[in-house]
């Protein structure tokens, strides 16, 4: 068990269709006598080891702690939702962890699923609560079934059988369904449509992916497809990542960023609107293309405004390339990485980049980026903050380093950022870590104070 009081700040006003993030009211100014209140917004500066981690490590029924990372409000406030695809003898599992340290509840997947491999928030069925979205790549029983996601109305706390929400699963053997996914209302109905990647999915041996949607009112099970075809040249590996970014055009309706990092050359698209057996090039209403090394599209923020224009904008990562990116303002049909309008680069060779959130936690009104790195430190791993968009540029830049505990935790597998009451705190999932059973994982908690 670790213990620690989470803090922090909030990054914006959400828009239509996004789930808001962990905040409360800032305090009021402190009085002209009296004791002084503590100081708001305090930002954490220079190296940061395990030594200073609130440690929740997984155990030997909990496996591969830390896959995957959210942060939302619960209806008893702040909450982790964290990922260990390794639990219960590989069913996978969620555990959900509240903001005192405590937790809160055990989510139990079925089979060999894996469930947990992937996490994603949002609001399903209109009701105003966060509801969440796992994935489990070999769902629903069997390691070789296609995949699948579960939708979970009511992120609460509790122990869970996944078993009892319903499971949409992909259409054929290895298709990796629910590698990655995400809830976002793209047709403007307010209610978040569950989307999964399945980057496996082939026809007649050509590899290429595909993303599956559900909708609420479709218990069948089965997910609907929206690519049919190839999104890109074999080993595209589409859908490998994900991700809700918002409203980035300003028409009130949420789109949707699939990665293909492993394409020739890599991409992304953003989405706007989907018919089924439309391939993802042609649905698309931008495609970003890298080059050489570059592995654009491994992971997404969440709905970001980075440039204070009160619209949302695509930020990627590019592991291969160490960097994010940030495509701002108005998007061309056809964009390369020259076309970015801010980068953050890190040092190459570590993969920085494999997970990212982004979130205000100085309390400027610009979201600050927290970006994580499990090759560094010689798969230690890391996590990289930089402050807000002007922090955009090289490594040296970069206002605070969270480093991981052993080689080979992976420390940065997964990032996560939480705010309450203007303190933040910085998570770091680590699945290879065994600091409370082999293979168990576990999540560091950097927290100010």
């Amino acid at each position: 068990m670790w213990f620690a009081a989470f803090v922090g700040c909030q990054g914006g006003p959400a828009t239509a269709n996004e789930p808001s993030q962990t905040s409360t009211p800032s305090p009021t100014p402190p009085p002209t006598t009296g004791p002084p209140l503590p100081p708001p917004c305090i930002v954490p500066e220079g190296d940061f080891g395990a030594a200073d981690a609130n440690v929740l490590a997984g155990t030997d029924g909990f496996g591969q702690l830390g896959a995957a990372i959210v942060s939302f409000d619960g209806p008893d406030g702040p909450r982790w939702a964290i990922g260990a695809p390794g639990a219960f003898d590989l069913a996978g599992g969620v555990s959900i962890v509240d903001a005192t340290g405590t937790v809160r509840g055990e989510w139990e997947g079925i089979g060999f699923a894996y469930a947990g491999v992937a996490l994603a928030t949002g609001d399903a069925d209109g009701d105003g609560a966060i509801d969440l979205a796992v994935g489990g790549r070999t769902a629903p029983d069997e390691i070789g079934a296609p995949g699948g996601a579960w939708r979970v109305l009511g992120a609460s706390d509790g122990d869970r059988f996944l078993a009892d929400s319903t499971l949409y699963t992909g259409d054929d053997e290895n298709d990796w369904a629910g590698a990655s996914v995400a809830l976002a209302d793209l047709d403007g109905d307010g209610l978040a449509e569950l989307f999964a990647g399945a980057p496996f999915a082939a026809d007649e041996d050509e590899e290429f992916g595909i993303v599956y949607r559900a909708l609420l009112d479709d218990p069948a099970g089965r997910f609907s497809d929206l690519a049919a075809g190839s999104p890109g040249p074999e080993q595209s590996d589409a859908g490998t990542a994900i991700g809700h970014i918002g409203d980035t055009d300003g028409d009130g309706l949420a789109e949707l960023a699939v990665g293909a990092p492993y394409a020739d050359p890599a991409r992304m698209w953003r989405i706007q609107t989907f018919a089924p057996g439309v391939p993802l090039p042609e649905a698309a209403a931008t495609e970003v293309r890298g080059g050489g090394a570059s592995l654009l599209g491994w992971a997404f923020a969440r709905p970001t405004d980075i440039d204070g224009d009160g619209r949302r904008d695509v930020v990627v990562t590019d592991p291969g390339n160490g960097s994010a990116l940030a495509f701002t303002g108005a998007a061309a049909p056809t964009m390369s990485l020259s076309d970015a309008t801010h980068t953050w680069s890190g040092n190459l060779g570590e993969l920085v980049g494999t997970s990212i959130d982004a979130l205000d936690v100085d309390c400027d009104d610009a979201p600050d980026l927290l970006l994580g790195s499990y090759l560094a430190e010689e798969g230690a791993g890391a996590a990289y903050l930089w402050l807000g968009a002007n922090g955009a540029g090289s490594f040296d830049l970069v206002t605070a380093t969270f480093v991981g505990n052993l080689a080979d935790d992976l420390g940065g597998y997964a990032v996560g950022i939480q705010v309450v009451d203007e303190r933040a705190t910085f998570a770091m999932g680590a699945p290879g870590a065994d600091e409370g059973a082999g293979d168990g994982g576990a999540v560091l908690f950097f927290a100010t104070n």
